[in-house]
């Protein structure tokens, strides 16, 4: 009753689990590692119904804490924002191998899975939850930090620099290649609880406005994105990455 899911308690408290709060951290305890534990593969190699590659358009940045539901709902809200059709997200605790993560993260994060990531996809997301949490976490830093960077052109490649960073560098100001990446941000509003995106840039239909009426993109983007809670934009302002966590 309630949306508790029968037999499933938190690994670290004891508590019953339910369908509108359970995250990512309990996902997967009782899904992705036990579901990949027998091959040692990630979750997305064990129930992928294509052979090869499956490339991302999207990565996502984002806390674990949050409430699964809620993540779902700010990926699907920012697909029909942007008009994404089918396409690919990137998500760390589905696409890394969580019992070889050693092997996906590496000792040098220009050479982890999360920058090859990155360097495949056309922007990130970054979900945010009520309490901004993820600029409290070294790795989203790390993230945000690389799309800013590349995004200005601070972004430097270095002696022995990996094939992915090189790539992100390229991107910035050179004809003929990709796009720097863009930086979109979600949230799930506490007093409505509806998803509100903010989009790096106009949509896609936004700017189709903008063409036919100058102006009127930009003031529709604008009321799109009015219900934002301001306040956790300006969390980013406070970022001390000597004080992030890890996971």
């Amino acid at each position: 009753a309630g949306g508790v899911i029968d037999g499933w308690r938190c690994n670290q408290s004891g508590d019953e689990l339910r369908v509108s709060t359970i995250n990512l951290y309990q996902v997967c305890d009782w899904v992705i590692k036990p579901f990949t534990k027998p091959s040692r593969c990630s979750y997305v190699e064990a129930v992928a119904n294509t052979a090869g590659s499956q490339e991302p358009s999207w990565f996502i940045s984002h806390w674990w804490g949050e409430a699964v539901r809620d993540f779902v709902r700010c990926m699907r809200k920012h697909s029909s924002v942007r008009t994404l059709g089918a396409i690919a997200y990137w998500v760390c605790a589905y696409a890394n191998r969580q019992h070889e993560l050693g092997q996906d993260l590496a000792s040098d994060p220009m050479e982890s899975s999360f920058l090859k990531a990155m360097a495949s996809c056309d922007g990130v997301l970054l979900v945010l939850d009520s309490q901004a949490r993820p600029f409290q976490r070294i790795w989203c830093c790390f993230e945000e930090g690389v799309v800013t960077l590349a995004a200005r052109g601070r972004l430097q490649s270095h002696e022995g620099g990996g094939a992915s960073l090189r790539e992100l560098v390229a991107r910035y100001g050179r004809e003929g290649s990709r796009s720097p990446l863009l930086l979109d941000i979600a949230t799930v509003t506490p007093l409505s609880g509806a998803v509100v995106i903010l989009t790096d840039g106009l949509t896609q239909e936004e700017t189709r406005q903008e063409q036919n009426v100058p102006g009127q993109g930009w003031h529709r983007k604008s009321s799109r994105e009015e219900t934002f809670p301001v306040d956790l934009v300006e969390s980013c302002l406070d970022i001390d990455i000597r004080r992030s966590e890890e996971h």
